[in-house]
C-alpha cells in the first residue's frame, strides 16, 4: 500500500473555520462549541482500497477527520468530483455506505474510480492530422505512441 505524504496531513489538519461543505464561514456558536470541546487530534492511519481491486493507499488522518475531508482530499489527487466517490465500510456481517458527516473509518472501499491513478481525459471528437508533411507525420506518430 502507499502512504499519503505530510502535505496531504497538514491539509487535514488546519484548524477548521469554514464549513467543509459550502466553505462559509463557521457560525459563531459552532466555532464556540469547537473550543469547548475540540476535536480529537488523535494521529491514525485510514487504510483505502479500491472496490473490486487490491489497490490500496494508506493516508495518515486524526480520528476526528470526517469523509468529506477525506473525500475532497482524493477527488484532488485524481481529478474527479467528490460527488462520484461513494466509501464503503464493513460493519459487522454488512457493509455500509458512509456518509461525508461521519468519521472516516479505518478500513474502507472506495467506489467510483477505477485505480488511485489520475484519470486520462477522454476527449468527445477523435483529432485529425491536416497535412501530412513532415511535421504532421511526426504529429500522427506521437498520437499513436501515446494511444491519443
Amino acid at each position: 500500500a502507499r502512504r499519503a505524504d505530510g502535505a496531504q496531513m497538514e491539509a487535514l489538519s488546519a484548524k477548521r473555520t469554514c464549513d467543509p461543505f459550502t466553505g462559509e464561514p463557521l457560525s459563531k456558536t459552532l466555532l464556540e462549541d469547537e473550543k469547548k470541546q475540540p476535536r480529537s487530534l488523535t494521529q491514525t492511519t485510514t487504510e483505502l482500497k479500491v472496490f473490486g481491486t487490491e489497490e490500496a493507499l494508506v493516508i495518515p488522518v486524526y480520528a476526528s477527520t470526517q469523509v468529506c475531508e477525506v473525500k475532497r482530499l482524493l477527488a484532488t489527487r485524481l481529478g474527479v468530483e467528490p460527488a462520484e466517490l461513494q466509501f464503503v465500510t464493513k460493519q459487522g456481517c454488512t457493509f455500509r455506505k458512509q456518509y461525508d458527516t461521519d468519521e472516516i473509518a479505518r478500513k474502507v472501499l472506495v467506489k467510483g474510480v477505477p485505480s488511485f491513478k489520475r484519470q486520462r481525459k477522454v476527449w468527445e471528437h477523435p483529432l485529425a492530422v491536416i497535412g501530412a508533411g513532415h511535421s504532421g507525420l511526426r504529429q500522427a506518430m506521437w498520437f499513436l505512441k501515446h494511444k491519443e
